[in-house]
């Protein structure tokens, strides 16, 4: 290659090396552009960031501070939640207590109104009975008739004592005072059978009316002090047995 240079003329070689350099540096120009164009690219990138890097972001561990406190916060719910359904249930019992108290009260009052109101009734109606067979020598017609309705009277007072359902507590007192208008129905229908039928009027049976009007007086009052009442009674009445 050297001799072959030497062997052409000055001109040709001069072009020759001219030719030679100008290659030179365009190859140089072009090595140092793309060196340039790749350092740019590198210095665009995100810090930090690099081939792959998304990949090992995706794999790499995730902070536990927020994991960890979900589950905190769904047992502060359901303690919550727990909590709420227990104090309504609480509630709820408690208003059905209280409602059962009431009912029970209400139904303690009428009770109570009724045996008063039956009692009193009927004692009345008995001793209008009594005060009729008090004085047996001077029945009139009128009299037997009105001794037989005040039977029936104490016989449909006997009926709505049998369909009361006492509370629970008040069964004893109940029995006393069922058996209290019981005997003052049997006591009216002996006296009408005295008055209706003289011939029946004899000593044994004014003593056995004597014995029902006592025994229907004791009833009254084990009635009225298990009521803790001073409700109508037979007391004080006098026997109508002749002496």
């Amino acid at each position: 290659m050297i001799d072959w240079l030497r062997n052409r003329s000055l001109p040709a070689r001069i072009l020759l090396y001219a030719t030679v350099a100008t290659l030179a540096f365009v190859l140089a120009a072009g090595a140092g552009a793309i060196g340039a164009l790749m350092l740019r690219s590198d210095l665009t990138l995100p810090s930090g960031e690099g081939p792959g890097s998304s990949r090992e972001q995706a794999n790499a561990p995730q902070p536990q501070g927020d994991t960890d406190r979900a589950p905190q916060s769904g047992a502060a719910t359901e303690q919550s939640d727990a909590g709420y359904q227990a104090k309504s249930s609480q509630s709820q019992h408690d208003g059905a207590a209280r409602q059962e108290g009431i009912a029970s009260q209400q139904t303690e009052a009428e009770y109570i109104r009724k045996v008063s109101d039956i009692q009193n009734r009927s004692v009345d109606t008995f001793l209008d009975c009594h005060a009729k067979l008090m004085r047996y020598d001077s029945l009139t017609a009128q009299d037997v008739e009105e001794l037989r309705a005040d039977q029936a009277s104490l016989q449909r007072f006997t009926g709505q004592v049998d369909e009361t359902d006492p509370p629970k507590e008040y069964t004893e007192q109940y029995e006393a005072f069922r058996s209290a208008v019981n005997e003052m129905h049997e006591g009216a229908q002996l006296a009408y059978s005295l008055a209706a039928d003289p011939v029946a009027a004899t000593h044994s049976r004014f003593e056995e009316y004597d014995r029902r009007v006592s025994e229907a007086d004791a009833h009254l009052q084990e009635s009225n002090d298990l009521l803790g009442r001073k409700y109508k009674s037979l007391e004080g009445v006098q026997e109508a047995s002749p002496s």
